[in-house]
């Protein structure tokens, strides 16, 4: 950390807080209630249409040696012919388990019915960013400032801060849950920098 907070220097009103991957146990596309260990899926297709996706290999290298990549375009959207292509190779080594990113697994839906059919086991990789020990104390108590100061910039003195404000906030960053869909936990891990720009707009809203 010392050697990153050296290497950037923060003007007056900027402040450097560390955070990390954490994954989460996959589930089953096609019934988010299926889940495994990571450690049982031996040999893996990775199904991924994201820019970088050296980390999760990383991630998947400390549990199986048995990985191949199926690497597509930066927003590639699938098509029924990669289905077709994935049940070949689950036909020719039905060990295999597909796995597949949050955001791919969103464009895989339209296919949902099919690959039910083909009984295709594509699992979702959860992924959440935590704050690293002491810094989700201080993004908090950032996010507490700015909501005073937008709420005070646009005149409103005589309420004090509704806890749902802080609320909006909280889900955009803490990551919780969106439950009871096969899309279950897909669109709620964003960027930091995609999260601040929806903060922005969420205290527009709250101000307006």
């Amino acid at each position: 950390k010392k050697e990153i907070e050296q290497k950037i220097p923060l003007l007056s009103h900027q402040r450097l807080l560390f955070s990390s991957l954490q994954y989460h146990p996959p589930y089953l596309l096609s019934n988010s209630n299926m889940r495994k260990n990571i450690s049982e899926l031996k040999q893996i297709e990775l199904i991924t249409g994201i820019a970088n996706n050296e980390s999760m290999i990383e991630y998947l290298k400390k549990h199986t040696t048995d990985i191949t990549v199926l690497k597509y375009s930066d927003h590639y959207y699938f098509a029924e012919s990669d289905i077709d292509n994935w049940h070949a190779i689950y036909v020719k080594k039905p060990e295999t388990f597909f796995l597949t990113t949050e955001k791919d697994a969103t464009k895989l839906i339209p296919y949902l019915d099919k690959i039910r059919s083909l009984n295709l086991p594509i699992y979702i990789l959860p992924i959440e960013i935590t704050f690293d020990a002491g810094d989700k104390v201080k993004f908090d108590d950032y996010v507490f400032k700015y909501i005073k100061w937008e709420r005070e910039k646009n005149g409103i003195f005589d309420q004090p801060i509704e806890s749902n404000e802080f609320e909006i906030v909280e889900w955009l960053f803490s990551i919780q849950n969106i439950r009871g869909g096969v899309t279950s936990d897909v669109i709620n891990r964003f960027y930091f920098s995609a999260i601040c720009q929806y903060f922005f707009s969420a205290c527009n809203l709250i101000n307006a």
